[in-house]
């Protein structure tokens, strides 16, 4: 069994992360970029807001969750939910509520057919360069610090969004990241891979597992009880080092 060694030293001076044996493993954390967190955060709030107004009523939503809306604004558009419920219940048809055009959000009476969708805004932003400035930033940090090709780097990530990482199969994603960092462990010949690991996100029922075999990376999916999902990719420079 070999030792593990939290907080070792580095030739270079200053502490590593972990040690197991001879291999150094630096540890990164990834969040998503604050304008995806706060949408988010919104966005959950007003599917909350309209699920208070189903209560006591045979209705159902469907159409465009608006855009980001400050405090008095959104204080305004709920009271335009509010108003369209309450005149759903005393006409029995469809009431649309509008926002800024060509969003549409419509209360409809009884309980939602299958297929019935909430809409929320694309929110984009450029995790990728920022995961490899992270990931930089602990390449130049450690350089020098273990013999050539006898270090692995694992960089724990969040998921850079539940959409974009549902959207795409673990194939493209494997083969994206491998993309992105094969260049950078060509550059700091001392690191000996990377490992890319999202937040465990809820789903249910589990998917069955799945391996994602790809010429410069290899990703994996796995279920974790009771309903977590966890995918990691691993990426190998082009010519690992013995």
């Amino acid at each position: 069994m070999l030792p593990v060694e939290l907080e070792p030293a580095k030739a270079s001076g200053g502490p590593g992360d972990v040690r197991i044996g001879p291999v150094f493993i630096e540890v990164v954390t990834f969040a998503e970029d604050q304008k995806l967190q706060d949408y988010g955060r919104f966005r959950q709030n007003v599917r909350a807001h309209l699920f208070t107004l189903d209560r006591g009523r045979d209705i159902n939503w469907e159409g465009d969750l608006p855009e980001l809306l400050s405090g008095d604004v959104f204080d305004a558009r709920k009271e335009r939910t509010e108003d369209a419920a309450r005149q759903r219940a005393a006409s029995g048809a469809a009431v649309d509520v509008h926002s800024n055009a060509p969003r549409r959000l419509t209360v409809h009476p009884g309980t939602a057919p299958q297929g019935t969708t909430l809409t929320g805004d694309t929110v984009e932003a450029d995790q990728g360069r920022r995961l490899l400035g992270k990931v930089r930033g602990k390449c130049a940090k450690t350089a020098g610090a273990v013999p050539r090709g006898s270090g692995w780097r694992t960089t724990a990530a969040s998921s850079t969004s539940r959409r974009h990482s549902r959207a795409m199969s673990l194939a493209a994603k494997t083969d994206a990241l491998a993309a992105l960092l094969a260049p950078l462990l060509a550059e700091y010949v001392h690191v000996a891979g990377s490992v890319v690991s999202n937040a465990a996100r809820r789903r249910q029922p589990l998917p069955p597992d799945e391996d994602a075999l790809r010429p410069a990376a290899q990703g994996f999916q796995r279920g974790l009880p009771l309903d977590r999902v966890r995918e990691t990719i691993v990426i190998l420079p082009a010519n690992p080092l013995a």
